[in-house]
């Protein structure tokens, strides 16, 4: 495994006598999945949907980790939007059939925390097909409502 700690000889002790390493590096791996994708804010609305394919949000970021260790992913310092791109393709191999879905929670993610001027390239550009218009437009009212509430929560988060 790539992740490496330095330990002091109590806490050597401490792991040779009630835990072993391979759970320490597995709980360190894990509590850098929360640091990133829960403690950073950047990923609010990904992870509250991605959270409800699993019993708890701890097998959550445990089955993001070992996905990172599958992918080389531990160790290195990826840019902002790699994160992004790391997660959708999570997605992507894990529940392929939440991946639209996934990729606009993400793009809205995006947006809430930079400050964009344009649409971040998360690896495909949504496919827009007329009848994703066509069905938007027979749901107008409702679309405008949820439009509405949308605007209101960017607002309220940009003003923080």
């Amino acid at each position: 495994m790539s992740c490496d700690i330095k330990m002091s000889r109590r806490m050597k002790y401490f792991l040779q006598k009630w835990l072993p390493y391979s759970d320490v590096i597995e709980l360190k791996g894990i509590e850098e999945m929360v640091e990133i994708y829960y403690n950073s804010g950047q990923f609010t609305h990904v992870v509250e949907a991605l959270v409800k394919n699993y019993a708890s949000a701890y097998q959550m970021y445990q089955d993001l980790w070992q996905y990172y260790e599958e992918h080389d992913y531990m160790g290195i310092q990826h840019r902002r939007s790699a994160r992004y791109e790391i997660v959708l393709d999570f997605v992507k191999e894990k529940y392929p059939e939440q991946a639209d879905v996934m990729r606009e929670l993400l793009t809205y993610d995006y947006y809430l925390r930079e400050n964009a001027k344009s649409r971040p390239n998360l690896q495909a550009k949504m496919q827009q097909t007329s009848g994703l218009s066509e069905h938007f437009m027979k749901k107008r009212k409702k679309n405008e409502s949820i439009c509405r509430d949308m605007n209101s929560l960017i607002e309220i988060r940009c003003a923080r």
